[in-house]
């Protein structure tokens, strides 16, 4: 019996062993090349997008030193002290944490402060890093930690749970804020009614809003915009100003 590969076969099946062979490589040779070429058009994109959030990040933390400038004002890249000081804060904490883009100097005769509170998990050089917005008001003595939230859906399960809120007894307030201390009694102190009207206004920002030593801090996810700092330490001096005076004496101390 002939075999399939013999020329005769190969003739009358209108084939030579070239095509067979040709065929067979391009099989293998096509996939290949596009194999490589998706993997190379892919690195291209990542490298390219890796530039375009790399120069974003240059853009605003130049924009952050020029508002700064402007203001008259310090800045500096990093403040990695603020890490320690602020290491009761609430907000969500990873890898490579680091303050950046801290700005600082007086707003209505007050010390304030801007920066990002940044970590990056993914280890990616802070191109992937989740950030916040934080600003601070120099308290003129430290206080016992106190949480402002914005209040969620989850109150109601958090009382079924039995882990409901300090409430202050205004629906209108503890129905817009969760509240939470160390010391429920100081709790009840700071937020009292000149206060809870303060944060139930429409114009104050629905941000977290705490104590921490003696810094009040008012934060929210993404970058520093210059545009909204100055609105944001407004805020920070009105909640300042409406706490009582006498707290001051019961719980204030010298740091």
């Amino acid at each position: 019996m002939a075999s399939l590969l013999e020329p005769g076969w190969l003739a009358a099946a209108g084939l030579a062993a070239g095509d067979i062979t040709g065929r067979s490589v391009a099989g293998i040779v096509l996939p290949l090349v596009f194999t490589v070429a998706l993997i190379l058009a892919l690195v291209w994109l990542a490298k390219r997008q890796y530039r375009g959030a790399k120069a974003k990040i240059q853009e605003q933390t130049a924009a952050m030193e020029a508002w700064a400038a402007a203001q008259g004002w310090a800045y500096e890249d990093e403040r990695p002290d603020l890490l320690r000081r602020w290491r009761r804060a609430s907000w969500p904490t990873g890898a490579k944490e680091a303050i950046k883009d801290y700005v600082s100097g007086h707003h209505r005769d007050r010390v304030v402060a801007a920066c990002e509170y940044q970590f990056d998990d993914e280890f990616s050089e802070g191109i992937k890093a989740t950030r916040f917005t934080v600003c601070a008001l120099t308290l003129p003595m430290a206080l016992p930690r106190l949480v402002l939230k914005p209040e969620n859906a989850l109150k109601g399960v958090r009382r079924v749970l039995g882990r409901g809120d300090i409430e202050v007894g205004w629906p209108q307030f503890d129905d817009a804020w969760r509240l939470t201390a160390d010391d429920a009694a100081f709790a009840q102190a700071v937020v009292a009614r000149p206060l809870q009207q303060v944060l139930v206004e429409r114009s104050f920002p629905r941000q977290h809003l705490e104590i921490v030593g003696q810094d009040l801090l008012i934060w929210a996810r993404g970058r520093p915009d210059p545009a909204v700092l100055e609105p944001l330490f407004d805020a920070l001096i009105a909640v300042a100003d409406a706490i009582p005076g006498w707290v001051w004496t019961a719980y204030g101390r010298s740091v």
